[in-house]
């Protein structure tokens, strides 16, 4: 009888420590959306037209008031303006379609000047003509 006293004791505390586990496991999937929700806000489709054809890539903003969003070098090239998009979001979802942001280029994109290149650590920064009411600079 102690044998299976022992083993209840065991199958016990392993559902337990599963329990636990699985109670962290939810609780940092769920920390990791609201990191997702705020870094959303940050994030940037940056379309350039480079004299070697079109190019996208993604863009952070990283100062709102001086409106400053920074991308890769090799995305905008050798231009000195591009387009920037900030996601547009539908239920708290953002669209993920590139034809709904080219279809709405007017609307929701928003033109900046390229004011600094680094190639050597394919880095460049971009100045917005504004910030869009939804974006947010990451924190």
């Amino acid at each position: 009888m102690k044998t299976t006293s022992a083993m209840n004791r065991r199958t016990v505390l392993g559902l337990m420590a599963a329990a636990v586990a699985a109670l962290v496991c939810c609780n940092a999937a769920w920390a990791n959306g609201n990191v997702y929700r705020q870094t959303l806000q940050s994030t940037a489709w940056v379309l350039a037209k480079k004299s070697d054809g079109p190019s996208s890539g993604t863009g952070i903003l990283i100062d709102a008031e001086k409106r400053l969003v920074i991308t890769s070098a090799h995305v905008v090239g050798d231009c000195r303006m591009a387009v920037i998009f900030f996601p547009e979001l539908d239920n708290d979802q953002p669209q993920v379609e590139r034809k709904h942001y080219l279809d709405n280029a007017k609307r929701l994109g928003t033109r900046g000047q390229v004011i600094a290149v680094d190639r050597k650590r394919d880095l460049a920064l971009v100045q917005l003509e504004r910030v869009p009411q939804q974006a947010r600079a990451i924190a």
